[in-house]
C-alpha cells in the first residue's frame, strides 16, 4: 500500500518538468543564503576580535 502511494505521490511531481531557469533560481536562492550567513559570522568574528 506505501508503494501504491509514492508511486502516485511521484507521478503528482513529475508532471510539472523542472527548467534549467528553476534550477538556476534555487541556486540563486542557496547562493544568497550563503553569503547572508557567511556575513553573519564575519560580523560575530569581528565582535569577538574587539572582546
Amino acid at each position: 500500500m506505501d508503494v501504491e502511494i509514492s508511486k502516485k505521490n511521484s507521478n503528482r511531481f513529475m508532471s510539472t518538468p523542472v527548467t534549467i531557469d528553476d534550477i538556476y533560481k534555487l541556486f540563486q536562492a542557496s547562493q544568497q543564503e550563503y553569503d547572508r550567513r557567511a556575513a553573519e559570522a564575519d560580523r560575530s568574528m569581528a565582535e569577538l576580535k574587539k572582546q
